[in-house]
């Protein structure tokens, strides 16, 4: 056999070109004998019939359980089911678990009924409730105007309603799961009286799919198939990878060499050797510079995350600045309007004792003008002829300071108790009935 490098490049290119041929053949007859694909295809198609014929067997034994006479009598097994002592136990199973599927219909059908109710808790409806009634109450206590108390009492109605929904979605909800719990119950009972009964039907099934005389000429023909697959694999020469280095005697580098004779790039085995380790090394420097521009990529990916995370602080700072100062603000117009309260009260506190004082002077002057008054009464009496006249005149007087002397006591009281006029005092008096007159008006009841 020449060697491999004195071969020129018609010669070297014909010579691997049947060498990937043979290469080719060989790894399709391996695939072939080792994932056994005649002998599993066989065996699929074979295992698909039995599956439809179990099938067909499975529906027959279901209508016999069901009832369907039809099915029963088609059925061997069926008949050996039905003189057993479970069958009975077992239609009855199932009778139970179709009246529990029938009234798990009929709860759910119900239960769309309430479905108003399903967003809510009966935690949730009892509180809306109770709103309702407090607003309710509280349109009727302070007099609201009579849309407003509609509003409330529509409210209140509502929430009943929502109340009812939500008990009746949630009992039927718990109904459900009960009925649920128990239909899992009886199925789980069924399963495992039928079991021994379908594992026997199935064990019988395959016996008789096994010794079909059909399905043991598939499975022949597929085992002669592949002894033919033996035959033409030992029959492949592959005498010429002797003349391959072991490094470069995969298929890879073999239709890679046979690559570069095709294009002209080479013309002997040293230039394909030469020139794949080009390309190697070629290959080697691309993917030197694509992980150096994946690493900047990076990095500059996460500096700017960086950027972004200061960028992201600094905000939130400035935010929390910005209200510090509006809280500050806040605080400070709090400050002002209570100083300006403070001080509307001083001067209207003020404005009273003046008026208090005021007042006070005005009676004492009276009470001077009184007291003179009486003198000069005193004299024209022991003087003058008409002291019974003056007298009584004396005696009006007297009453009119009494007068003004209470006047001026409730005068007192009023501005005592918070109030300027007597017609404040009884404005008040009407408007608060359990106001006690012993108190001051700012809130103290018996």
């Amino acid at each position: 056999m020449q060697d491999l490098f004195d071969m020129k490049r018609e010669e070297l290119n014909d010579f691997l070109k049947h060498l990937v041929s043979n290469i080719n053949d060989k790894n399709k007859l391996e695939q072939i004998l080792d994932n056994n694909i005649y002998i599993n295809e066989a065996q699929e198609e074979l295992n698909q019939r039995f599956c439809d014929k179990y099938d067909e067997s499975m529906i027959a034994f279901q209508g016999m359980l069901n009832g369907d006479k039809d099915s029963f009598f088609n059925s061997h097994f069926a008949t050996t089911f039905k003189q057993s002592p479970t069958s009975t136990t077992y239609r009855l199973l199932l009778k139970k678990f179709n009246l529990l599927d029938q009234l798990e219909n009929n709860y759910i059908q119900k239960q769309a009924d309430f479905s108003f109710g399903s967003r809510y808790e009966n935690f949730g409806s009892i509180i809306l409730l109770i709103l309702s009634t407090a607003f309710l109450i509280m349109s009727f206590l302070y007099n609201w105007i009579p849309l407003l108390k509609i509003l409330m009492m529509l409210f209140f109605i509502s929430s009943i309603y929502l109340l009812y929904c939500t008990y009746k979605f949630k009992k039927y909800e718990t109904k459900i799961e009960e009925v649920m719990n128990e239909k899992d119950t009886v199925a789980a009972e069924m399963k495992k009286i039928s079991l021994p009964y379908l594992q026997k039907m199935f064990e019988e099934a395959l016996d008789e799919w096994e010794n079909d005389p059909n399905n043991i000429e598939v499975m022949k023909e597929a085992k002669e198939n592949t002894e033919k697959i033996h035959e033409q694999l030992v029959s492949i020469d592959l005498d010429g990878l002797k003349l391959i280095p072991v490094k470069f005697r995969s298929l890879e580098f073999l239709q890679l060499f046979e690559t570069f004779l095709q294009d002209g790039r080479a013309d002997s085995w040293k230039e394909c050797v030469n020139l794949y380790h080009q390309d190697v090394q070629f290959d080697e420097n691309i993917r030197h510079h694509r992980e150096q521009e994946e690493h900047n990529r990076q990095q500059s990916k996460l500096q700017q995350q960086e950027l972004w995370e200061q960028r992201h602080q600094s905000d939130l700072q400035r935010q929390q600045l910005n209200e510090s100062v509006r809280q500050s603000d806040l605080q400070r117009q709090q400050l002002n309007e209570s100083i300006r309260q403070s001080t509307l009260q001083h001067q209207q506190l003020d404005e009273m004792a003046n008026q208090s004082k005021i007042q006070k002077d005005q009676l004492h002057e009276a009470r001077k003008q009184t007291a003179n008054q009486g003198k000069q009464l005193d004299e024209l009496r022991k003087h003058t002829r008409i002291g019974k006249i003056i007298g009584a005149s004396s005696i009006f007087q007297n009453i009119q300071l009494n007068d003004i002397h209470k006047e001026q006591k409730d005068h007192d009281r009023w501005v005592e108790k918070g109030f300027r006029t007597k017609e404040e005092e009884e404005q008040y008096r009407r408007t608060h009935p359990k106001w006690s007159r012993n108190h001051p008006r700012q809130g103290y009841y018996r």
